[in-house]
């Protein structure tokens, strides 16, 4: 029989691991640089798979032989966070794995450090597993000395500023598939294959989220992908398998009690925070957006929450230059937990009045500066006409949508900016009815949308239901009426027929000169 290192790694739930192959390169390379002890932490948000990872580098070297592993002398897994007691956790590893005496007096930190003064000379792996705070591990790691290798397991971002970080991402595409291949028929996988792409985007790609979902599908083998997906859509994390893990998995927990976790480490005002930042649609988020929307009047503040707090818990990610990003189910568990709060109405209305704001500020013929700036919230610009337009006002809510179209038409995105603008045609009508002045303006802006494409036919047509729908309004007589004459004048004569221009430009000029009278 071979003889092996001393181990006592918990059991992997997953039946291929994908995807990590150079985050465990560059793990292996971390843990050999130092001349001292080796400290490496993974970091990454809940559910990104720190302890997989973790797991499959401490098992990959254990199904070597003695001659080949790395660590010799033994691999000491620590569970922090579930079973607490660390020093206690090390002792037992020492006495039952490595046969070492332990002190039976003394504090718990100078027994752990009897150990360590007695622990085999070849190379050590210990892997601190979830760690929430780093005095939970502080007084209990091993000696100064080259032979001691370890790997923390955390959320957080900035542990200890002496300890290296190899932070993790979520899989890319292929890994991700590949992922849900290994729990799913591959036959089923690819006769769905576009549903099943779509299905790792709706997770966010996250190892997690994928694993419960795949193994809520291979228990139920007559569900489609396309029909889980469309439960997703509707419940978000209150779907069916995504909720609760299972006894043979490594993660004991579904994607919201992960989430939950570092939830509950913040403190009130960072959850405040969180909340607004929800609102935000999946997407690069500029601070100057955050930074106007947030009830934070000192700037320092607001930004000690975002890196302290958000980042260093990694609820919010930071892509550089003052740009912030939430994963897309993190976002729907901070969604959740506005709903929850009292925040939910002044949080909405805040960010409706911003993004009309904003808007308002939109030319009608944008430069190249302006969709530049534009391209860097117009996501964020899209979230209120598509999920708050009730917490607009009838006034402003016509905003939003002339102000995407603008920008989209300002690229002759001509299909995108008819889109929008038949979408606020359509809003006014349900919210003020067929009669509405507001109803005028909105048929008016897509008219002007197909003047300038040349769809003089299409235009003519919405031009004169203006401008009877502002006579039933306002009267046959009324000097306002001259601004759609005018308008259907200018129509006209962009196709040549000058005659009937004329004669538009004609009956304007009587009007207003009869109003002003």
């Amino acid at each position: 029989m071979v003889k092996k290192n001393p181990y006592n790694l918990p059991r992997s739930g997953i039946p291929q691991f994908v995807g990590r192959e150079t985050a465990l390169e560059k793990l292996h390379i971390q843990l050999q640089e130092s001349e001292r002890i080796a400290i490496s932490t993974l970091t990454g948000m809940g559910g990104i798979g720190k302890t997989e990872l973790a797991l499959q580098y401490a098992l990959t070297d254990r199904d070597k032989t003695l001659e080949d592993c790395s660590y010799k002398s033994g691999i000491c897994w620590v569970n922090v966070a579930d079973q607490g007691n660390v020093g206690t956790q090390i002792l037992n590893f020492a006495q039952n794995y490595l046969k070492i005496s332990i002190l039976e007096e003394g504090e718990l930190e100078d027994r752990v450090k009897h150990c360590w003064q007695n622990w085999g000379e070849e190379d050590t792996l210990i892997i601190f597993d979830d760690v929430r705070q780093y005095k939970q591990i502080k007084d209990f790691l091993p000696l100064q000395q080259k032979r001691f290798k370890v790997i923390i397991t955390t959320r957080k971002q900035r542990l200890a500023e002496s300890i290296k970080v190899l932070a993790l991402e979520v899989l890319d595409e292929q890994s991700a598939l590949d992922f849900m291949i290994s729990f799913i028929d591959k036959e089923r996988v690819n006769e769905e294959l576009d549903e099943a792409k779509l299905l790792c985007e709706d997770l966010g790609y996250l190892p997690l989220g994928l694993e419960l979902v795949s193994r809520f599908l291979k228990l139920r083998p007559n569900w489609s992908i396309r029909k889980y997906r469309y439960g997703l859509k509707d419940k978000g994390l209150q779907s069916r398998g995504i909720q609760e893990s299972t006894e043979e998995m490594t993660a004991q927990r579904g994607v919201k009690a992960a989430f939950e976790i570092s939830w509950q480490e913040l403190e009130e005002e960072a959850q405040e925070i969180a909340c607004y930042l929800s609102l935000f649609e999946v997407a690069p988020i500029p601070y100057k957006l955050i930074k106007e929307l947030c009830p934070i009047e000192d700037e320092d503040d607001l930004e000690d929450i975002l890196e302290d707090s958000l980042i260093n818990s990694s609820l919010i990610k930071d892509l550089g230059n003052k740009v912030y990003e939430v994963h897309t189910l993190i976002n729907q568990y901070l969604k959740e937990k506005l709903e929850e709060s009292e925040l939910a109405t002044i949080a909405k209305e805040a960010y409706c009045k911003l993004m009309v704001n904003i808007t308002k500020k939109i030319p009608e013929q944008p430069v190249k500066t302006d969709v530049e700036e534009l391209t860097l919230i117009i996501a964020h610009l899209t979230v209120v006409v598509k999920e708050l337009n009730q917490w607009i006002n009838d006034e402003n809510l016509i905003w939003p949508y002339v102000g995407i179209s603008r920008y989209y038409e300002a690229q002759g995105f001509y299909k995108e900016a008819e889109h929008w603008r038949k979408k606020c045609l359509d809003i006014f009508k349900q919210r003020l009815g067929e009669r509405h002045p507001e109803v005028a303006l909105s048929l008016n802006n897509l008219a002007r949308l197909y003047d300038n494409q040349g769809k003089y036919s299409e235009a003519e047509l919405l031009y004169l239901q203006v401008l009877l729908l502002f006579e039933k309004l306002l009267g046959e007589e009324h000097p306002d009426l001259a601004t759609s004459l005018n308008k259907l004048a200018r129509s006209y004569n962009n196709q040549g027929r000058y005659s009937e221009s004329e004669l538009l430009l004609k009956q304007a000029f009587e009007l207003r000169k009869n109003g002003s009278g």
